[in-house]
């Protein structure tokens, strides 16, 4: 099992908080810890983890492609923010 968290929206300090809460689980229940990564949009985590844009959740995905047995493992994305009227996921990190 992987797992990628991505908290999109860094106006609201809800989707730092709960994208790390559904990594965290994911290394206490499932073991994950060392096959999980966090993605973030916040101005505390900016010097200590990856921000939280479609080219790193890409990239991260294609590095996590290589590494899995394409039979056997699972690779869960949780995805937290804003989404808009026509129904995206809305990514902000101003400034």
């Amino acid at each position: 099992l992987y797992v990628v968290s991505f908290g999109a929206d860094s106006r609201q300090d809800l989707f730092r908080k709960e994208s790390g809460y559904v990594r965290d689980l994911f290394d206490r229940r499932f073991g994950t810890e060392g096959r999980s990564l966090l993605l973030v949009n916040h101005r505390d985590t900016v010097d200590d983890l990856p921000i939280a844009s479609a080219s790193n959740l890409r990239d991260a995905l294609a590095g996590i492609a290589e590494r899995i047995d394409r039979d056997e493992d699972i690779v869960a994305v949780y995805l937290t923010g804003h989404g808009s009227r026509s129904h995206d996921l809305v990514v902000r990190f101003p400034g």
